[in-house]
């Protein structure tokens, strides 16, 4: 005899509404946000019965407050009503009392604790009323019986049969069950009698984010390889898409926090979804990365470049500005819901200079009979200027650095790069450089005692001497080439002299302080080998009662 074994978890897929879909509407576009939010495009001609069309379960958008909208091209358009309603579903068994609903009538063997077997016999359901007399197939019974093979009846109550540690079915089950189930229908009215009846929608739903990355390769010392490839994970629906729209910058949905109220009938049914109502966007977390990735680019061999060398810009998407967002435009995409997909946005090579950073720690007024006088030795960073030459913004992202050097990957460094518009430029970190050496001293050098004084509140004089500082800067590169070191500091009191040419930029000064208060900047080239040392002076009051 040919057994069949059943064993059934409960975290099977309850039903399967897949056969419920939106007939007759195309996907025109879909535009993604960073917020795990993407906004829907659909149009087409659907197929009309009795002057309507609907719409059953699952495949009813869950569209956000105030972003649904359904129209008729040619104003056909009666009404459009949400609503619940008893629905024939056709869907795998989810337990052992469904299989046994399913298959009435078959020889099973029901086994408990061990691999012997309880009881064998052939399943008899006692069914109740029918929700639906005139579809006799479903089956909606309550109580189970297994008819053994002695002749005796045996009842079994729901519990008991799915408390089972295995059935083992004698004969070819069915695996799935038709049940009757409430399920939300989407209806749309015609003011006419037509077979087919043009239609638009549109409507911004969650479960869908993309998360770029850059990829930036080092391939002269003043020009660099960009590419930027995406991440699409997709958790709401199917996409099947003329266009494909990742949108960078910052969109204003302020009211699409929750779902439409046209719309909300769904999460009303807890037997048709258990999650739970959207409440705003950072609530919502998308799943993490699995391996189950579409990638677009052939894979290369051992002796293959990393990447081929562009000409010019090579980009996969189109880049088109809309008021104040950037879309990065793909044709053609097809991501089924529950897949990621891994999308080439763009590759171009940019120039490039590396510059060398380091920032002085603000000076203080605060000292009252003598400045500090103390050397300090300062980490340098390296950064990446990298110009924006493309035809792309370049949103935020990270940004992996490599040096590729004829083919040779080398890890650089990774840190996050920012909003970049075309023809603008950023600088990227890279890695403190431990080969360029900053040492910094500075010291009073003169002093006019109660040199200003100022009368308080409550009468008290408040005293301010001058101090004269001279700092000084050393600078060693130990490089075998030459740099640009950016020196920066932001100086409280008045800049007297630098023997190097400083750039300044002044704050606005304190409505109480005598002090100007300037950020300043020393832009230089140091040699390979050289040791440069920059000495400037400032004058500071400093109080003292």
């Amino acid at each position: 005899m040919n057994i069949k074994i059943f064993a059934l978890t409960l975290t099977a897929l309850a039903l399967s509404l897949g056969a419920f879909a939106q007939p007759g509407l195309k996907q025109e576009s879909v535009s993604i946000f960073k917020n795990s939010t993407a906004f829907f495009v659909k149009s087409g001609q659907v197929t009309t019965k009795d002057k309507k069309w609907e719409i059953v379960g699952d495949t009813i958008p869950r569209a956000l407050n105030g972003t649904f909208w359904i129209s008729s091209p040619t104003k056909e358009l009666s009404i459009a009503k949400s609503f619940l309603q008893d629905k024939e579903v056709q869907g795998l068994a989810v337990s052992y009392s469904d299989m046994f609903l399913a298959n009435d009538g078959k020889k099973v063997r029901i086994l408990q604790s061990s691999d012997t077997a309880w009881m064998e016999g052939k399943i008899k359901i006692l069914q109740t009323s029918n929700p639906d007399p005139s579809k006799p197939a479903i089956k909606s019974g309550l109580l189970y019986a297994l008819v053994l093979n002695n002749g005796a009846t045996t009842i079994l109550t729901q519990s008991q049969i799915n408390s089972c540690r295995k059935v083992e079915f004698l004969e070819n089950p069915s695996f799935t069950n038709a049940s009757v189930q409430k399920l939300p229908v989407m209806q749309v009215n015609f003011t006419t009698a037509k077979d087919k009846q043009p239609l638009n929608l549109m409507y911004l739903r969650q479960g869908i984010s993309w998360t770029p990355d850059y990829l930036i390769e080092l391939i002269a010392e003043d020009k660099a390889r960009m590419t930027l490839r995406t991440t699409v994970i997709n958790e709401a629906e199917d996409i099947e898409v003329a266009k494909l729209n990742m949108v960078a910058g910052v969109p204003n949905f302020s009211y699409a926090t929750t779902i439409a109220d046209f719309l909300n009938i769904i999460y009303r049914q807890e037997n048709y979804n258990t999650r739970a109502p959207i409440q705003t966007y950072q609530n919502f977390a998308a799943p993490a990365l699995n391996s189950a990735v579409y990638d677009n680019e052939a894979v290369t061999g051992a002796n293959d470049d990393y990447y081929p060398a562009p000409t010019g810009n090579i980009g996969a998407a189109e880049g088109n500005s809309i008021e104040d967002l950037f879309f990065y435009s793909i044709d053609n995409v097809m991501i089924k819901k529950g897949e990621r997909a891994l999308l080439d946005i763009f590759t171009a090579e940019v120039p490039i200079e590396h510059v060398y950073e380091v920032i002085l720690s603000q000076n203080s007024p605060s000292y009252t009979t003598a400045y500090s006088f103390e050397q300090q030795k300062l980490p340098v960073v390296h950064t990446l200027k990298l110009t924006n030459t493309s035809d792309y913004v370049w949103t935020s992202a990270p940004a992996m650095v490599v040096k590729n050097d004829k083919s040779k990957i080398s890890p650089v460094s990774q840190d996050l790069l920012k909003y970049t518009s075309i023809k603008d430029n950023i600088n990227l970190k890279l890695t403190e450089a431990p080969d360029v050496a900053i040492k910094f001293t500075e010291k009073e050098i003169a002093r006019k005692v109660n040199d200003k004084s100022i009368k308080e509140a409550n009468n008290r004089l408040r005293y301010y001497d001058i101090v004269t500082v001279e700092a000084e800067i050393e600078i060693q590169n130990y490089k075998s080439k030459e740099i640009r070191l950016d020196t920066k500091r932001a100086i409280i009191g008045k800049l007297l002299e630098s023997n190097e040419k400083w750039k300044l930029a002044p704050r606005i000064k304190s409505y109480d302080s005598f002090n100007p208060y300037t950020d300043v900047c020393w832009e230089l080239k140091i040699k390979a080998g050289e040791t440069r040392k920059i000495v400037y002076k400032y004058d500071v009051f400093v109080t003292h009662y």
